[in-house]
């Protein structure tokens, strides 16, 4: 099991843990916090509602989804347990 207790997750690993397992589930076991940036909500749902992994990627609700763009210091200023300003909520809505 992985040391760290959260991660901030691209495009690509997202994707190909929907390929492999089906789902997305697996993050939640190992992980207490997976944090999907903004931008990577956009790719993940550019295709439309039928493209490769969306309906996995909706599915999990346990995914901490930005809905504002995101900045380099904000994406570590979220990794030191600091939520304030920043926006979360599920990208397809």
């Amino acid at each position: 099991m992985p040391e760290t207790k959260q991660i901030i997750i691209n495009t690509g690993p997202v994707l190909a843990i929907i390929a492999a397992f089906g789902n997305l589930k697996v993050l939640s076991y190992l992980y207490e916090r997976v944090i999907v940036p903004y931008e990577v909500c956009q790719e993940v749902l550019a295709g439309g509602s039928s493209g490769f992994g969306i309906f996995e990627f909706n599915e999990a609700d346990f995914l901490i989804k930005r809905k504002v763009p995101t900045r380099n210091t904000a994406v570590f200023t979220e990794l030191s347990g600091f939520r304030g300003k920043f926006g979360y909520s599920n990208c397809a809505g």
